[in-house]
């Protein structure tokens, strides 16, 4: 099982050559907009007008390696959205899917903490299948999301019990939630970690 048959399960149909998370998230994003979210750091959309803005405010972890960026402002961001995501692995049954990039900006060895470094394995081990790996500890966890967080690798989650599909993305998350019935519980869930969930508009 991976995301793309899960959401075919869900009569979302995506054509085939779009079946990574990444692709199939993208193609979501622009036909179905009406399930589509955003966990940000802001409570809207930034109009071209201000876009420049934005690199005041969004800091990339590669800025961080070549030292154009200091790596406490990154992380204090980073926490944000590891705390968010680790509460709602907490109400749910939680799998990855990941797909390694033919080129890295750095090897994943040199962008996880070290305390992470003891599940980069998963990636050698798991990197000829395209499964879902279910996340059993919270450690594990805050490995794959910062390694998504910190664009490394391209992961997506599925929670299994809200129905939500949920990407890393350059600047915030970006959620497919299945069910409308749990949008409430992961607003408050996100609003609690400072952090904003909007809807694709």
């Amino acid at each position: 099982m991976n995301i793309y048959k899960i959401l075919k399960n869900w009569c979302l149909f995506i054509p085939e050559l779009e079946c990574s998370p990444y692709d199939c998230i993208s193609y979501l994003r622009d036909n179905e907009k009406k399930s589509l979210y955003y966990i940000d750091k802001l409570p809207l959309s930034v109009g071209i007008e201000n876009a420049y803005k934005l690199d005041d405010v969004d800091i990339l972890y590669e800025q961080v390696i070549r030292g154009k960026a200091s790596k406490h402002d990154f992380v204090q961001t980073e926490i944000k959205y590891i705390n968010t995501i680790s509460k709602l692995w907490i109400y749910n049954k939680t799998f990855v899917e990941f797909v390694l990039p033919d080129l890295y900006i750095e090897k994943p060895n040199f962008i996880v903490d070290n305390k992470y470094k003891k599940y980069l394995t998963i990636l050698d081990d798991s990197r000829k299948t395209s499964n879902l790996l279910e996340i059993k500890k919270k450690d594990e966890l805050e490995f794959w999301l910062q390694l998504g967080i910190r664009d490394a690798i391209s992961v997506a989650f599925y929670l299994e019990d809200y129905k939500a599909i949920i990407v890393p993305s350059w600047s915030c998350f970006i959620m497919y939630l299945h069910d409308i019935k749990y949008y409430q519980i992961i607003k408050d869930i996100v609003i609690s970690e400072g952090l904003f969930l909007r809807h694709q508009l």
